[in-house]
């Protein structure tokens, strides 16, 4: 395609000696007179064929642009296929969680405040984190919902997430969110377990997708939880033993009463830090 412009453009620009007098020609050396002849004769025979050159090279030059891009959109539709494909098998892989998995998951979150009860108070307290965790999803998807996709109750293998937030930016990691509800406080042995097994949760996550993902506890706890004075004692014991075991989860404290009226800014900073 470049020849095409530039060999016509050489020989329009040059003169070729077809501008030089008769007596300056007669001036010159014989062999230099010879050379200028010889010139103007292979002028005379290459000229009528630079019109064709041109279409002919203009002609090669768009069918190989035209072949170029037909082979690159055949791997461009090849690559988006593959993608969508990794997509689509991602998400058979991370399935929403039916409704008995999520009753027997609210059941095991609770038991570390029922040691002991009846079916009954059970089942009351286990609507409550349901309520509990509702509030907070409609929170983040009102916080998150334009630069994020919001997926709740999966699972993936043998781990379940309660909350996963993954950025409609694929430079940004994902969020994995761990929520606990507190409602008479807790031991620094359950929140390092918890914390350690959103760790576990978290590396499968990024190993089986093949994405970033931060891992964040969120433990919501009542008014009579947060008035415990050993509440951020235990966190910050809890904090200091897993920067020691290299373990990058963040635990969050959230008042239950603050989540309705929580400013959206608040919640950013305390999911992605």
């Amino acid at each position: 395609m470049l020849a095409a412009v530039l060999v016509p453009w050489l020989f329009l620009r040059e003169p070729f000696d077809l501008i030089i007098e008769a007596s300056r020609l007669s001036q010159l050396t014989p062999a230099a007179q010879q050379i200028v002849s010889r010139r103007q004769a292979d002028l005379q025979l290459l000229l009528p064929i630079v019109p064709w050159f041109f279409l002919v090279s203009l002609i090669s030059g768009t069918v190989l642009i035209i072949k170029g891009l037909a082979k690159w959109h055949e791997r461009q539709v090849w690559r988006d296929t593959s993608e969508e494909l990794g997509v689509e098998k991602q998400e058979r892989e991370l399935r929403s969680m039916t409704a008995e998995e999520v009753t027997e998951k609210a059941d095991a979150d609770i038991q570390p405040e029922m040691s002991s009860g009846t079916r009954l108070v059970k089942d009351a307290l286990a609507d409550k984190l349901r309520a509990v965790e509702s509030a907070l999803y409609n929170k983040v998807w009102e916080c998150f919902g334009a630069s994020h996709r919001l997926l709740v109750n999966q699972t993936l293998g043998t781990a379940e997430y309660d909350a996963i937030l993954q950025p409609l930016s694929s430079t940004d990691p994902d969020v994995i969110l761990e929520i606990k509800y507190i409602r008479k406080g807790f031991k620094y042995a359950w929140l390092r377990e918890s914390a350690m097994r959103l760790a576990l949760a978290a590396q499968l996550y990024d190993a089986r997708l093949k994405r970033r993902s931060i891992p964040v506890l969120a433990v919501i706890f009542s008014e009579e939880a947060s008035q415990q004075s050993e509440v951020q004692e235990i966190r910050a014991r809890a904090e200091i033993n897993l920067r020691q075991r290299g373990v990058g989860v963040r635990i969050e404290y959230i008042s239950e009463a603050a989540i309705p009226n929580m400013p959206c800014e608040e919640l950013k900073s305390l999911i992605l830090g």
